[in-house]
């Protein structure tokens, strides 16, 4: 159960449209669309010198230091090592004494 919450998260909130990886430097375009540092740079280098997002085409004005420039997407590296660490704990834990029912199950309930 828990796993496929945090698959479902990865897969949604974490993972890059372009190369459907975890997030490599995540940069949010003005339409909060956000990928790859080196996916966006690869895209650009097909497009020539003008941006559109991958996702819904809008045209970006880049800033004059270019892809680089665009503001990294904070949310996206909080909640990618928030899920990190959610699975570290989760896999320390795993068959433990439960706290409440005392039997070694995969409840996950923590100390």
């Amino acid at each position: 159960m828990v796993e496929n919450v945090l698959q479902r998260l990865n897969e949604d909130f974490v993972h890059c449209a372009i190369c459907r990886e975890p997030y490599k430097e995540p940069k949010m375009l003005p339409c909060l669309h956000s990928f790859c540092l080196q996916c966006l740079e690869r895209w650009i280098s097909h497009l020539g010198q003008s941006l559109s997002c991958p996702t819904c085409r809008l045209t970006v004005d880049l800033p004059s230091t270019g892809i680089k420039g665009l503001p990294n997407n904070l949310f996206v590296i909080s909640l990618t090592e928030r899920l990190q660490e959610v699975r570290r704990i989760l896999e320390e834990h795993q068959n433990r004494n439960c706290n409440i029912c005392r039997y070694v199950v995969r409840c996950y309930v923590l100390p």
